[in-house]
């Protein structure tokens, strides 16, 4: 079955050479099947056997999982926070005074990801605040399915680690959640899960699809008081319907420029790509759509503009399409 599988691939690779950006229907996950396609940091296509199990999943949170904080006064070498280790905030450059953006990898990545290194630069840039990179590559660097089943335990554990925040003079109302891939749903588990009050703001960076489309712990609105989805490979690695207060759907959210006509990975990742680029708050200005059909067919009816990403929650409109460019900073205009 798998060597057929990857010859359909490889003959529909060949098919598609020209045809821009389309993923042929046979590739894209659909609940409840068996298999689904990704891609590799260099392109790559890898099969992915979701009734595959891991023999012993021994990871838990509290002993596999690293916060690294990142300020302006350690941009580039973190400071690692030790959950109810209070030698270990005070002797950091933690400001419990300053915003809190906390960031979750998602399968295949570790602290040192793209996600964790992109985003964190990026911030540092525009904002004077603290950035927590959560490292839970032991529970994600392992099979796909081994990987969901850790994500509520690294939830669990990051809603530990803001209520004691809160506990050490943080104020949850300064508190930024956000996440790509499985990330994304570590993002809503941690923020419904904090007992010291109610998260501003989080963000999910095109939340995984596969598993969990019809999963009761993915994330959802009303997870924190406002819930910005940014969906770039809608249908396949990513969740298409909606899932957030505002869902953003750039270039359809299905798939992106500059990517390969397969590259999924490529259109997954760009997600929080795009969000990096956001927050010097230029471009990205969106229009908002009354239905996915309306992104689908670039039709929408542009009743409002919206800015996607950004460092600040915004009000609860619903649906967008927006257009971008192949390459960074992406936005147009």
């Amino acid at each position: 079955m798998k060597l057929l599988l990857l010859t359909l691939v490889a003959v529909s690779a060949c098919a598609i050479t020209s045809a821009g950006t389309v993923i042929p229907d046979f590739l894209k996950y659909k609940e409840g099947q068996r298999y689904f396609f990704t891609t590799d940091a260099n392109g790559k296509l890898q099969y992915v056997n979701l009734e595959a199990r891991e023999v012993d999943n021994r990871f838990t949170a509290e002993n596999d999982v690293v916060f690294r904080l990142f300020t302006r006064k350690n941009p580039t070498s973190a400071n690692i926070i030790t959950y109810g280790n209070v030698n270990s905030l005070t002797s950091s450059n933690f400001d419990k005074s300053k915003p809190v953006k906390i960031i979750s990898h998602g399968w295949n990545s570790n602290g040192v990801g793209e996600v964790n290194t992109l985003v964190t630069e990026r911030f540092l840039a525009a904002l004077d605040v603290n950035v927590i990179c959560v490292d839970w590559g032991v529970g994600a660097n392992v099979l796909y399915t081994t990987a969901v089943s850790n994500v509520p335990k690294v939830g669990a554990f990051i809603a530990k680690l803001v209520d004691w925040l809160v506990d050490q003079g943080s104020n949850v109302n300064n508190f930024h959640i956000m996440g790509h891939s499985l990330g994304g749903h570590v993002t809503g588990i941690a923020a419904r899960s904090v007992t010291k009050g109610k998260i501003p703001y989080i963000t999910a960076f095109d939340p995984a699809m596969p598993l969990w489309g019809s999963g009761t712990q993915r994330i959802r609105p009303g997870d924190a008081n406002y819930v910005e989805i940014i969906h770039t490979n809608a249908g396949n690695l990513g969740l298409e319907e909606p899932v957030g207060d505002n869902d953003f759907y750039p270039n359809g959210g299905k798939s992106q420029p500059g990517c390969g006509s397969l590259d999924v990975g490529c259109s997954h990742g760009r997600s929080y790509q795009f969000f990096a680029y956001s927050l010097n708050n230029q471009g990205f200005m969106a229009n908002q759509c009354r239905s996915v059909a309306e992104i689908n067919n670039n039709n929408c009816a542009n009743l409002s503009k919206l800015h996607m990403g950004g460092a600040s929650a915004k009000s609860k409109v619903g649906l967008f399409r927006l257009e971008t460019n192949s390459n960074p900073p992406f936005y147009k205009g």
